[in-house]
């Protein structure tokens, strides 16, 4: 009998009442949290996640990079690269006459015995003497705002001239320190290293569209 009391008791409305308020409680506040979640002011403003969509009507807010441009605003600086490059080197030409007279070895096997040989200069005379270091000090001296649209046309026309000239040269003296019979030691090889690296600067701040 006090167990039928005690089931009875159990499954009685009032415990069912009960019951099913605790539920209701539960229930209420994890929607409470959830509908908060979903409607809190910061995340509907500044929500990473939601973005204005590009349409035909609304242009992106940036413009293409123009690399002709660019350079031609930048070109005093290139200018300035180009021209303590070549004062660079000349001076690893002068302070190293050893190297370069190893390499001079190899356009003199070009020459016979009717060539005068006095007038058969090596490449560095050949190409950057007679040429580049001349093309070199034409370049102007002035910010970019002193150009006039001739002056930018004309020095573009050097810095193609210096490029072409420059890498003429850097292939001629290639060769002929290929060609040449005599070795080169470690030191001289990290010498002549130098001097290419020199040489390819110049031509890289020369060319306005495509930089290496």
């Amino acid at each position: 009998m006090p167990r039928r009391k005690a089931l009875r008791k159990n499954y009685s409305k009032k415990a069912i009442r009960r019951r099913s308020a605790t539920k209701r409680k539960r229930l209420g506040r994890g929607l409470w949290f959830t509908r908060r979640a979903k409607i809190h002011p910061v995340l509907s403003v500044y929500s990473p996640i939601v973005s204005p969509r590009l349409t035909e009507s609304t242009p992106p807010d940036f413009e293409p990079f123009d690399p002709y441009a660019n350079y031609v605003l930048n070109m005093p600086t290139h200018i300035g690269i180009i021209k303590r490059s070549a004062q660079a080197l000349e001076l690893i030409y002068n302070d190293y006459p050893e190297l370069f007279n190893k390499i001079r070895h190899g356009y003199m096997k070009h020459t016979t015995e009717y060539s005068d040989r006095s007038l058969y200069n090596d490449s560095y005379a050949r190409d950057y003497e007679a040429f580049i270091k001349l093309l070199i000090q034409k370049l102007p001296n002035k910010d970019i705002q002193q150009y006039s649209e001739e002056e930018k046309d004309d020095t573009l026309n050097i810095l193609a001239d210096i490029r072409s000239r420059s890498s003429q040269f850097l292939n001629n003296i290639d060769i002929d320190k290929f060609e040449s019979g005599q070795n080169f030691n470690e030191f001289e090889e990290i010498i002549f290293t130098q001097f290419t690296s020199v040489l390819r600067l110049i031509i890289k701040h020369c060319q306005p569209y495509n930089f290496e």
